[in-house]
């Protein structure tokens, strides 16, 4: 079966920092053994009994023409969108490897915009001025990104991605951008083999 361990609740809250807990169907196909080395869409054919080919049902994604006309105008074409927010710590790469990574991008002459929920804007802001990265080459996407529709529009406008095992992983795939996930310390295999335009980087 799909899942290997439960827990009663109440339970410790360290469990919180040492397991991937979203309580979700596609949770239980995350966290099954299967994963160490099959894809999901292979472990949904075996444990459903359905024989079809995954190349048939990939997600394919059209962004607002509204939205992505209007931020067009207010970002550079080498934007690279990233998302560094995981829902676990675990699963979140050291700040200072981000940063790392930043300021070589912004050597090759690209711009960072930085991706989350609206109400993360003023830890973006935080993050840049504590690591006194260079302003004029951030955009803080959470000010802009009200919906999932702007955060899709802001992906197709960039001319690539990057970012932790989440949901812009999909995204990415599914615009047929240019993508690079950096996970750990899980691989991120089963997410991205499908996806032809995703690359995956372990972290340590």
């Amino acid at each position: 079966g799909l899942i290997n361990r439960a827990e009663a609740i109440p339970f410790n809250k360290k469990l919180l920092e040492q397991n991937q807990y979203h309580m979700t169907f596609i949770s239980a196909i995350e966290n099954c053994e299967e994963t160490n080395s099959m894809n999901y869409y292979d472990i949904f054919q075996k444990v459903s009994g359905l024989n079809y080919n995954p190349e048939d049902f990939m997600s394919e994604l059209h962004p607002i023409k509204m939205f992505k006309d209007k931020f067009k105008t207010m970002i550079p074409k080498k934007t690279i969108m990233v998302h560094m927010a995981a829902s676990t710590k675990l699963r979140m790469m050291d700040p200072v490897k981000w940063v790392q990574f930043f300021n070589e991008m912004i050597k090759r002459g690209y711009f960072i915009g930085i991706i989350d929920s609206p109400n993360k804007q003023k830890e973006i802001d935080d993050f840049v001025n504590y690591y006194n990265l260079d302003k004029l080459k951030f955009f803080n996407f959470a000010r802009v990104s009200q919906t999932i529709n702007h955060g899709i529009a802001l992906a197709d406008t960039c001319i690539g991605g990057v970012g932790i095992d989440s949901v812009y992983a999909h995204i990415y795939g599914a615009l047929k951008k240019p993508g690079m996930i950096m996970c750990g310390p899980y691989t991120s295999h089963n997410v991205v083999e499908k996806y032809k335009t995703i690359l995956e980087v372990l972290f340590k």
